[in-house]
């Protein structure tokens, strides 16, 4: 059976152009510090990592410091969330 998700419950990652329209719906929308331009400038949160350097981790990281289920005292990098 399909999960009935709302949109503001979902994170999603997006690196380019293609993404932007996925990013626009989420409630929560990230990409790696070498994302597209138009990317980084729509996103809530940039990682200081790049794709495939860690970005994924920093965003669940990230997540779970906010919602107090982080090991780590708080969030290890990128800007924050707008």
């Amino acid at each position: 059976a399909r999960r009935r998700i709302a949109a503001e419950s979902v994170c999603f990652i997006g690196d380019d152009v293609v993404d932007l329209e996925v990013l626009a719906e989420v409630g929560f929308s990230a990409g790696p510090a070498d994302a597209h331009p138009a990317v980084r400038e729509r996103v809530r949160f940039v990682t200081r990592a790049s794709g495939g350097k860690g970005a994924v981790r920093e965003v669940a990281d990230f997540i779970l410091a906010a919602k107090g289920h982080s090991r780590t005292a708080g969030p290890t990098g990128g800007t924050p969330p707008r």
